[in-house]
């Protein structure tokens, strides 16, 4: 199953994880809950779901500033797709740490009342980023 002992333990690690995201945070409505019960009773790891939003938060910080800019994510149902990924094929764990790393570092630039999107970001340091 799952390293969360119980659905409760679950939903909290997906709250934490949530908060320290970088950006506005998420707030999870009945349907996303619903969503990570349902991921739960799947045996999705809570690993995976917090590799999963992060690797998708990264991907949004590094995308091209000249794009236009992207609507706040307001739902879980946005990481469905990077789950189903990491599902296929996990992330290298010293990569997940390097990511986890990494938004911290944009986090405490946000925090400080900066913008996140003008925090620097520099070419990954692992070839196989995705």
């Amino acid at each position: 199953m799952t390293s969360s002992n119980s659905p409760s333990v679950y939903l909290a690690a997906l709250c934490a994880t949530l908060e320290d995201l970088p950006g506005p945070t998420l707030r999870l409505r009945a349907i996303d809950r619903r969503l990570a019960l349902d991921l739960y009773s799947r045996g999705v790891p809570i690993e995976l779901l917090r590799a999963a939003l992060q690797l998708a938060t990264f991907r949004r910080l590094v995308r091209d500033a000249e794009r236009p800019q992207l609507a706040p994510v307001r739902s879980l149902y946005y990481y469905l797709p990077v789950v189903d990924e990491l599902l296929a094929q996990p992330l290298d764990p010293a990569w997940t740490r390097h990511l986890a790393s990494r938004l911290a570092k944009l986090k405490s630039v946000d925090t400080r009342g900066g913008s996140v999107t003008s925090a620097p970001v520099q070419t990954p340091a692992f070839p196989s980023e995705r």
